[in-house]
């Protein structure tokens, strides 16, 4: 998002992506087994005047990075998650709040065709996503909707 700003404002920009370009239906999974190739496994370094020596699956290892390493899930901080000192006596409170965050994530959610479910129940935002929602699920959304279904619960999943 940063290379496409900089270079919709006329910045030269050269974008490196290390690895494969990757298919989600076919190469992203659910379990932190499968996902491990998905990740840095090599140890990597990070050089200046205190070099730090960084442990793998730091981030996603192929075309489009930290997407790769996110599985393309985009979810919105909640308004709590900024006032962690205030609401649980941790951390600190961030300078900005969710309203300040919330027009950018408006715009990088239409320009990377963010989809979601027509309602989303929790934190500040409630949808619509920009793009509607994507069918089929994959196998375990269907099994997580049946397990509620078997609850008497309702499943915040696509439908």
């Amino acid at each position: 998002m940063l290379a496409h700003e900089l270079s919709k404002a006329g910045v030269k920009v050269l974008v490196l992506d290390a690895g494969p370009m990757r298919d989600p239906k076919k190469d992203f999974a659910s379990d932190e087994l499968s996902m491990k190739n998905l990740g840095w496994q090599d140890t990597r370094i990070v050089d200046g005047q205190n070099p730090l020596t960084m442990g793998h699956n730091n981030s996603g290892r192929g075309v489009g990075g930290s997407t790769v390493h996110f599985t393309g899930v985009f979810l919105r901080f909640h308004d709590s998650d900024f006032r962690t000192r205030t609401l649980d006596g941790v951390g600190e409170e961030w300078p900005i709040t969710y309203e300040d965050l919330a027009p950018y994530y408006d715009k990088i959610e239409k320009e990377i065709a963010v989809s979601g479910p027509k309602h989303f129940p929790w934190g500040n935002f409630h949808g619509p996503y920009p793009y509607p929602e994507r069918e089929p699920l994959g196998p375990n959304a269907y099994m997580f909707q049946n397990g509620c279904k078997i609850w008497g619960s309702r499943a915040w999943s696509p439908s």
